[in-house]
């Protein structure tokens, strides 16, 4: 069977929530920059990969799951607000009150991304200069859950070799 060749991305639909337990606050991230606006990173691979003089190898699996989202917002954005409101109040506690989970979605494909300890660590460089400029939030994620998906239709084919390998694909993505 053949993949499909064309698939559809919609920055539109890419939505960065994050909520805190110890206020009850959530937040719906507004105010994106004009092109790269999100950017998860993990801090550390899963292997490290040893070779000795000998040419023997030994890969050793790495627990550490934790990780950065960079949102790039547009200087004027009312969320600019928000990150800071948690940066300055999780700053004054100095406990875990301040820390907040965050989750990143896909919604035109099948990524998602997610932490439930988040916290802004620093806050960010503020240029400002004949145009409105941005602003690159980091948030610190103890733990990031990952699911890195595609955005096209999946074919019958790809959905068992999926299912081998224990995913499941919602219907609504299988053509």
């Amino acid at each position: 069977m053949t993949t499909q060749a064309l698939a559809s991305y919609s920055p539109l639909d890419v939505v960065a929530i994050i909520t805190q337990e110890s206020t009850g606050v959530s937040h719906r991230i507004v105010g994106f920059a004009e092109d790269s606006f999100i950017n998860v990173e993990r801090d550390s691979g899963t292997w490290s990969h040893n070779t000795g003089a000998d040419n023997f190898s030994t890969r050793t699996y790495m627990a550490n799951t934790s990780g950065k989202a960079t949102l790039s917002l547009q200087q004027g954005s009312p969320s600019n607000d928000v990150l800071m409101a948690l940066h300055l109040r999780d700053a004054a506690s100095r406990n875990s009150s301040g820390i907040f989970s965050i989750i990143i979605k896909d919604g035109s494909g099948r990524s998602v991304y997610s932490s439930s300890q988040a916290y802004i660590g620093v806050v960010p460089n503020s240029p400002f200069g004949k145009e409105a400029g941005t602003r690159d939030w980091v948030i610190n994620c103890t733990a990031v859950d990952t699911y890195l998906g595609g955005n096209s239709l999946v074919n019958p084919e790809d959905v068992d070799t999926l299912a081998a390998l224990d995913v499941n694909v919602d219907t609504a993505w299988v053509r």
